[in-house]
């Protein structure tokens, strides 16, 4: 895969950061849903290990916070 996770722009803003940032809403990667998305340094006994980037989609968080989701 050409797929480059360093030049994302997730990565990029997560990089420049001093804690978690929030994307604006867009498609999911695998599903084409609706989905936010969360980033942040990962670091390990004080040493950067990489940028960790995780996708929620909208629909199962409103079924989450309705209640629904089991």
């Amino acid at each position: 895969s050409s797929y480059d996770a360093t030049a994302q722009p997730w990565y990029k803003r997560a990089l420049g950061a001093n804690g978690p940032v929030w994307s604006d809403v867009s498609a999911f990667p695998t599903s084409l849903k609706p989905a936010i998305a969360t980033s942040g340094q990962l670091t390990v006994f004080q040493e950067f290990q990489g940028v960790i980037n995780i996708a929620i989609e909208l629909e199962r968080l409103s079924q989450f916070l309705s209640g629904k989701l089991k």
